[in-house]
């Protein structure tokens, strides 16, 4: 497994920048999440499919106000269920492990 910190912005086909998080959703009883991202202000969505698992570690209380997350690390992991995505920010860390994982951004 070669995970790289900088995978992402090499799918994204753009430098190495900021990453922000605004929502999490989980759907069709767990077996699908959705991320709403952005970098550097442009939207983008990471859509995990055939999840097997999702582990949640929150880190600190989150203010109720706050909506966009900055994320300190990003790392794709490896499909057919091989390695774990994992998003880390400053409340929290999220664990997928998923069968697929697609990229959408309009940009």
């Amino acid at each position: 497994m070669n995970e790289s910190k900088d995978e992402i912005f090499e799918l994204l086909g753009v430098d190495p920048g900021e990453l922000t998080l605004s929502k999490v959703n989980i759907t069709n009883w767990g077996t699908e999440a959705v991320t709403e991202c952005a970098y550097q202000g442009r939207p983008f969505q990471l859509f995990f499919e055939g999840v097997k698992s999702i582990q949640w570690d929150a880190y600190a209380e989150s203010d109720e106000q706050e909506t966009l997350l900055r994320v300190m690390g990003l790392l794709l992991g490896a499909d057919a269920h091989r390695a774990s995505a994992l998003i880390y920010t400053e409340l929290f860390e999220l664990s997928i492990l998923y069968s697929q994982m697609t990229l959408v951004k309009n940009w």
